[in-house]
């Protein structure tokens, strides 16, 4: 293949480049054996790189559609959430009732529990639940529509980490 400047520079070529080289024949120089140099192979290389990309990016795959990205998102993959051992944080409490951060769309309400380590379930502490309900709604006395209490139901299983430390015995 004949061309008249290389790749690498605008000179004229003193021999017909054969396919695959970068610096063969070119006027500017290269190595007497005729191999390209480090330069013209990492040229080379990163030409070879930018034909793939453009190749697949002139092929565009079709936009999914909204129930395949649902079937296939984490949340989906969850399953029912019903009775799994969930991690959540303490963001507040009030009296006997602790509310924890579960991810969902409502928070736990779980009320202290007569334990030792009563005392330890404060703002930031991170508990173990076993998650009861997502969200508690039902239908009151007289009403056509379901009524939500915008929180979820769950049993403290547990404390894994609290910002109080524990007294020794």
């Amino acid at each position: 293949m004949l061309r008249r400047a290389c790749r690498l520079c605008p000179a004229p070529l003193r021999q017909p480049m054969p396919a695959g080289s970068a610096v063969r024949g070119c006027s500017s120089g290269g190595s007497a054996a005729g191999e390209a140099g480090g330069f013209a192979k990492a040229f080379e290389k990163f030409e070879r790189l930018q034909d793939t990309t453009e190749k697949k990016e002139a092929a565009p795959q079709p936009p999914k559609s909204f129930l395949t990205l649902l079937r296939h998102s984490k949340f989906m993959q969850i399953g029912d959430p019903r009775g799994k051992i969930i991690d959540g944080k303490v963001f507040q409490v009030v009296g006997n009732d602790i509310y924890v951060d579960i991810g969902f769309k409502f928070p736990a309400v779980i009320t202290r529990p007569a334990s030792d380590d009563a005392r330890r379930y404060v703002r930031g502490a991170v508990v173990r639940l076993r998650l009861l309900d997502t969200e508690l709604s039902t239908r009151f006395l007289g009403s056509i529509q379901d009524m939500t209490l915008l929180e979820a139901d769950a049993q403290p299983k547990g404390l894994l980490y609290s910002p109080v430390r524990a007294t020794p015995a």
